[in-house]
C-alpha cells in the first residue's frame, strides 16, 4: 500500500507543477511574449519605412493599418527595382477588411442556424465559411509576397530563407525584420541631392568672372 500511495502522490505533484505551468504561460508570460513580437515588427517596420521616405510610418504601430504600410514599402521596392506598379497595400487592406466582415458574418449566422436548424441555413453557412477560407488564403499569400519584397529590399541574398523560415516559424519573422531595418541592399543607389552640385556652380563663378574681365580687357 505504501508504493502505490508515494507514486500517486508524485504524480500528483507532477500533474500540480505543471498546470500552475501552464497558466503561468497563459495568463502572464505568452501576452507579454505576444506583445514583445508585435512591437519589434512595428519598430522594424516603422523604421524601414521611414528610412525611405514612405508617408505615414507610424502606421506601422495600428493593427490593420500596418498592412497598408507593409504593401506600401513592397509596392516601392517593385517600383524603383523593377519599374512594376503593384497594390499590395490596397490589396491586403481590402482582403483584410473582407476577412473581418464575413468572419463576424459567420459568427451571426451560426448562432441562426444554432436556433433554426433548417438544411439551406447550414447549407449557406458551410458557403461562406468556404469563402471566408478563400478570402483568408488570399490575404496570406498576399501578405508573404510582400513580406518577401521588404526582405528582398533590406537583404536580397537570404530574403527567399528568411521568408520560408518566416511562414514556418512566426517568432523569427520580427526577428529577421529587426535585424535588417537598416540594411538597403536590394534597393537601387540612392540620388546625389541637388544641393550637393551647387558648390561646384559656385567655385565656376570666379572663373567664369575672371574670363569675362580678360575678355574686356582685351577689346579695350
Amino acid at each position: 500500500m505504501f508504493y502505490p500511495n508515494y507514486f500517486l502522490y508524485g504524480y500528483g505533484n507532477i500533474a500540480s507543477a505543471l498546470s500552475s505551468l501552464v497558466k503561468i504561460l497563459g495568463g502572464g508570460v505568452m501576452p507579454l511574449i505576444s506583445l514583445a513580437i508585435y512591437a519589434f515588427t512595428a519598430l522594424s517596420l516603422y523604421t524601414i519605412a521611414q528610412k525611405r521616405g514612405i508617408a505615414c510610418p507610424w502606421l506601422a504601430w495600428i493593427p490593420v493599418a500596418n498592412l497598408w504600410l507593409l504593401g506600401s514599402v513592397s509596392d516601392q521596392y517593385r517600383y524603383l527595382t523593377r519599374g512594376q506598379r503593384k497594390h499590395k497595400r490596397v490589396v491586403l487592406l481590402v482582403l483584410e477588411l473582407a476577412e473581418a466582415v464575413l468572419l463576424g458574418t459567420v459568427i451571426g449566422m451560426a448562432v441562426a442556424v444554432a436556433a433554426v436548424g433548417s438544411v439551406s441555413s447550414v447549407i449557406a453557412l458551410v458557403l461562406l465559411v468556404l469563402v471566408l477560407g478563400c478570402v483568408a488564403l488570399a490575404r496570406s499569400i498576399v501578405g508573404f509576397m510582400a513580406l518577401y519584397d521588404v526582405y528582398a529590399s533590406c537583404d536580397p541574398e537570404n530574403a527567399a530563407l528568411y521568408l520560408v523560415l518566416s511562414i514556418l516559424f512566426k517568432f523569427l519573422k520580427p526577428i529577421f525584420l529587426f535585424i535588417s531595418r537598416e540594411m538597403e541592399r536590394g534597393m537601387p543607389p540612392r540620388k546625389k541631392p541637388a544641393e550637393s552640385q551647387e558648390p561646384s556652380k559656385a567655385e565656376e563663378a570666379p572663373d567664369n568672372a575672371e574670363h569675362e574681365s580678360e575678355t574686356a580687357e582685351n577689346m579695350v
